[in-house]
């Protein structure tokens, strides 16, 4: 029997929220460990296990289409190309169709099609707390909601790379790796590139405690969510999870 309570809200939200984390870490687990973990929701749980496993091969799909040059919109956003993919879900380059404005578009692979009304509301709710954030070096959150029973959030499209790539690209020893922006960063040499690496993360401890001042707390703080734009500067990524 198909439970909507709030209560069975919370456990769904509980057991996406580690199926989410294992994903990310490789090692999901068959149903029945999770099955055991959550006792008493075992219906809806399975439910939202194959949504969940199932939900990265649709995410491909959707950047298949996107790349190909077909037209597929999440909620008013028409995706352009695919910009990258975690754990958690895939973010595209996608265009607001109300607006005509380029934004970065997170969807997440957590359907919530099983979650109640009220958890909904909350999702919708710390959304637009976090889109007050108002800071240069934070990556403002324009929007989150539902389509269908897919969570996304639209934020500001910031142009350059995470430091996660950049050092990827140091380490590999990539084309220009010896003089690259991670390189400066984390190896400066001279008193001119460590006064730009100390304050590349001053910028970023001052957008986390600005951030602090609200309310608001990361949870994911990262080389993988600290972008890196074209001018330099850190910007802060994923305040909308």
């Amino acid at each position: 029997m198909h439970d909507s309570s709030d209560s069975l809200g919370s456990v769904l939200f509980d057991f996406a929220d580690q199926l989410m984390v294992d994903l990310e870490a490789g090692r999901v687990q068959p149903l029945a460990h999770y099955l055991a973990r959550f006792p008493g929701h075992e219906e809806s749980v399975a439910r939202e296990y194959l949504a969940i496993t199932s939900a990265g091969a649709n995410a491909t799909l959707v950047g298949v289409a996107a790349s190909a040059g077909v037209e597929r919109c999440i909620g008013p956003y028409r995706l352009v190309d695919l910009l990258g993919r975690g754990g958690q879900g895939a973010v595209y380059r996608a265009r607001d169709t109300r607006l005509q404005r380029t934004v970065a578009l997170k969807v997440l692979d957590v359907p919530v099609a099983s979650v109640s009304e009220t958890r909904r509301n909350r999702f919708r709710r710390e959304a637009e707390i976090v889109s007050r954030l108002d800071h240069p070096n934070i990556c403002t959150v324009l929007d989150a909601d539902l389509d269908c029973a897919t969570p996304y959030i639209a934020m500001r499209f910031v142009e350059g790379e995470t430091l996660a790539a950049l050092l990827t690209r140091e380490e590999s020893g990539g084309e220009g790796a010896s003089t690259s922006d991670a390189s400066r960063l984390l190896a400066p040499r001279g008193a001119l590139e460590l006064a730009v690496t100390l304050s590349f993360f001053e910028r970023v401890a001052r957008a986390l405690h600005a951030a602090h001042e609200t309310g608001v707390i990361h949870r994911d703080v990262k080389p993988g969510n600290l972008m890196v734009s074209k001018d330099g500067a850190p910007v802060v990524l994923d305040f909308g999870l």
